[in-house]
């Protein structure tokens, strides 16, 4: 019996918990922290084949040979949208041929994403992607909102970070510039 929960109502409640890790997250934070954690071993990313905002297919293959910066959030978890103009000045401070910013939403629906980046200020830009169910992102160990990964030009994660970041500051900046520099 307790098999057969597992396999048909926990991933329903998946998004649940998240949210429920978000909130718990928010009330400890306090303004937006620049450290990252360095994964050992460098495992190779999990596959992400997700629509874009404009429903456009999208996979992280398309951005073999950039350093990436894989962002999972949502639109009603704050910590989430307090980092998110960072990660647009992340963006902008690098070339696109070089470093690539992706945005996953989770559990959200196109039109929901697509109003609030709309009305976002500042503008939001970097790629958007969806994940509407947790088996869109599978293989990605998302534990709490907002959380990231750092991928070198190969496809290892390189770095983590689990809770609002401020993507714009000069030690994460250096890190990532540490990986474009670094030769494939």
């Amino acid at each position: 019996m307790r098999a057969l929960w597992l396999r048909t109502c926990m991933p329903r409640y998946a998004f649940l918990w998240l949210a429920l890790l978000c909130c718990s997250h928010q009330a400890q934070s306090q303004g937006l922290e620049y450290g990252l954690g360095y994964v050992y071993g460098t495992p190779a990313a999990a596959s992400l084949q997700l629509d874009d905002i404009k429903g456009q297919p999208r996979s992280l293959e398309e951005f073999k040979d950039k350093v990436i910066v894989v962002n999972f959030w949502a639109t009603w978890c704050p910590p989430c949208v307090e980092e998110l103009p960072t990660l647009s000045a992340l963006q902008e401070r690098f070339d696109k041929t070089q470093v690539a910013v992706l945005g996953v939403n989770l559990g959200e629906t196109q039109e929901t994403v697509q109003k609030f980046i709309d009305a976002f200020e500042p503008p939001i830009t970097f790629n958007v992607l969806l994940a509407p169910t947790p088996q869109d992102i599978e293989g990605w160990e998302i534990k709490a909102l907002p959380q990231s990964y750092i991928l070198n030009r190969t496809g290892g994660v390189e770095y983590s970070a689990l809770g609002p970041k401020d993507f714009d500051h000069p030690e994460i900046r250096k890190r990532i510039q540490a990986l474009v520099d670094r030769a494939s």
